[in-house]
């Protein structure tokens, strides 16, 4: 048997409406939430999806970079000497997906193309450097192409540079290198068109000297922030990540459905009261 006094709190008008606008907006928030974490996990694929496309161009245009140092390390002689390193090289660099190629005999620069305005390099010893021979060692060790930078040019600027070792009869002979300049480089991720729209784009990568994470783009207050997501790319070490520049974007997107299920609530709860007066 119900309590006289829980019967007589069931009859309240009132009451019963309390009870439908907390009931109805129980069921308006649960669904709000729904669509919130829904709308989490698009933005979180759109991000990935995103990464995997700057991913897949990066790793096309390093292939790039892989075969052309490739390709000139193939004009190096049995005896060391490169053969038609000038006409090979001008011809690599006539689809403009390159800057400068260099062959480095025991690390030290004593092929450039082209000469022009890159005199200065020559000569140069990258292993003897210790500001720069870090990541030609890396390269070395690994016996694969590694990529430096992006870092200043001794000649001006600021470039990427890859690094293949070439072993001449299982022994070191040196490097085949191919230098890109950093804004063709960050082209080819798309960056400058991501950064247009509402995402935050940014290139990373830990600087070998100095063990700090070093930032290539502009700097964005707040970013990378715990909502950004990252894709590392080991033939640099670089890490790019990427973004929305409001990082709580889910949440703005289900705010007006979570008002709208309050005064949903509250006008069925005053619509339930009247109606039992």
């Amino acid at each position: 048997m119900i309590p006289k006094s829980i019967a007589a709190l069931f009859s309240r008008p009132g009451f019963i409406g309390l009870l439908t606008t907390i009931l109805l907006a129980t069921i308006g928030f649960n669904t709000t939430y729904l669509s919130y974490k829904v709308s989490e996990e698009s933005d979180r694929n759109e991000l990935l999806g995103l990464l995997g496309i700057m991913e897949s161009n990066l790793e096309q245009y390093l292939s790039h970079c892989k075969s052309a140092a490739l390709m000139m390390a193939y004009t190096i002689n049995d005896q060391g000497e490169p053969q038609e390193f000038d006409s090979v090289a001008m011809q690599l660099l006539s689809d403009d997906r390159f800057d400068i190629i260099e062959l480095l005999p025991k690390g030290v620069i004593e092929y450039v193309h082209p000469l022009k305005g890159n005199e200065s390099v020559l000569g140069y010893n990258i292993l003897e450097d210790p500001n720069r021979n870090l990541e030609a060692l890396k390269a070395k060790e690994l016996k694969q192409m590694y990529f430096a930078g992006p870092i200043p040019l001794r000649q001006g600027g600021n470039a990427i540079i890859g690094r293949l070792p070439v072993y001449i009869k299982n022994e070191f002979w040196g490097f085949s290198a191919v230098v890109v300049n950093t804004e063709k480089f960050l082209n080819s991720l798309g960056i400058a068109e991501l950064n247009k729209n509402e995402l935050l784009v940014q290139l990373s990568k830990v600087n070998p000297n100095t063990q700090q994470e070093e930032f290539f783009l502009p700097a964005i207050e707040g970013f990378p922030h715990e909502t950004s997501k990252k894709v590392s790319i080991k033939e640099g070490d670089w890490n790019i990540y990427i973004g929305y520049k409001n990082n709580v974007k889910a949440i703005f997107a289900v705010v007006p459905m979570a008002v709208l299920s309050l005064l949903l609530a509250l006008i069925g709860g005053f619509f339930v009261m009247e109606i039992l007066k």
